[in-house]
């Protein structure tokens, strides 16, 4: 499953980019995922050690 497009602007399910993340990759174990904002998308792999 690779949803798309994660964008930091438009939340309306979630507080932050972050949690929408978490959410979608780590719980609902999403394969992959489209953004408009690689590198917050970066950041949050590097910083969950997903990289």
């Amino acid at each position: 499953m690779h949803p798309y497009t994660f964008r930091a602007d438009q939340l309306e399910e979630f507080s932050s980019f972050e949690e929408m993340l978490q959410v979608l990759l780590m719980e609902a174990k999403a394969d992959g995922a489209f953004t408009d904002f690689p590198d917050k998308m970066v950041a949050f792999l590097a910083a969950n050690r997903i990289l």
